[in-house]
């Protein structure tokens, strides 16, 4: 039998990149657990550029993981039994975290503990893995980047002075770490998914307007009194990763450029 794999919020951004990337690289059954609200779009997996072919491969479940499903035996016949949870369903986005802070308990904890609860009923699951972000350590002061077992400081940033910066990641860079972890990775253990170089929001908007072939016209603006939880700059350290034998297969420029030119031709999915 084909291996079972459960994506959680696979009809996301980065969740429904992780579906195509199994279906394009595993001998696998998928089955996508989404309630399709905020960031879910069934249309993503409908124009995966070999979803004719592999469909047949994908179970889509819908339920919302604030309410618990171990105890559902209808809803469990339907998933199935499970080898792999990927647990990228959550809701996410710092403005909404900070006006309605209870959601965010809700599908965050909640929804996970109930997940949880539904993997331990799972008499062959080999894994679990657990989404998290780097924003749970806080802003990084200049020249840190935050180990795996670090503490969690997240806290907003004040300053107004100059860009903020992200160690930016390909989302396929994302799904090609995952899969490297579940052939390499330890249980129990934490990993960084870090991208292959530091950026400052400026110099992307400058690369964004290169691939487009326009000028940067720009002012330094005061944004983050008007967007308090936002932090200036996120820093995680990879080297646990790249020691492992894992480097991102994309590189930034090559990839940003990609994502340029193919939003320009898929004006709808950026709401033009």
């Amino acid at each position: 039998m084909r291996k079972r794999i459960l994506v959680t919020g696979g009809c996301g951004f980065i969740g429904h990149h992780m579906v195509e990337y199994l279906l394009e690289n595993d001998d696998c059954d998928v089955v996508i657990l989404d309630r399709l609200d905020v960031s879910g779009n069934l249309n993503r997996l409908t124009e995966l550029p070999n979803w004719e072919k592999n469909k047949n491969r994908v179970t889509f479940v819908w339920h919302d993981m604030k309410s618990e499903f171990h105890n559902n035996e209808i809803l469990k016949n339907t998933i199935g039994e499970i080898n792999v949870v990927l647990h990228l369903g959550a809701s996410s986005h710092v403005d909404r975290s900070i006006d309605d802070p209870m959601l965010f308990v809700m599908d965050n904890v909640v929804g996970t503990c109930n997940i949880l609860n539904f993997a331990r009923q799972q008499k062959n699951l080999n894994n679990f893995v657990y989404f998290s972000t780097d924003e749970v350590f806080g802003p990084a002061p200049e020249g840190v980047n935050y180990k795996e077992n670090d503490r969690y400081n997240s806290h907003a940033n004040k300053s107004l002075d100059k860009a903020g910066s992200r160690y930016y990641i390909h989302a396929k860079n994302v799904c090609n770490a995952v899969d490297f972890l579940l052939k390499n990775g330890k249980h129990g253990e934490k990993y960084n998914i870090v991208g292959e170089k530091e950026v400052d929001n400026l110099s992307l908007a400058k690369l964004i307007s290169k691939f487009v072939g326009k000028d940067t016209t720009y002012n330094m603006v005061d944004f983050h009194s008007s967007r308090p939880g936002h932090d200036l700059r996120y820093g995680l350290d990879g080297s646990k990763m790249k020691e492992m034998g894992w480097t991102p297969i994309n590189n930034l420029e090559k990839s940003l450029k990609n994502l340029v030119e193919w939003s320009i031709k898929n004006p709808k999915w950026i709401g033009l």
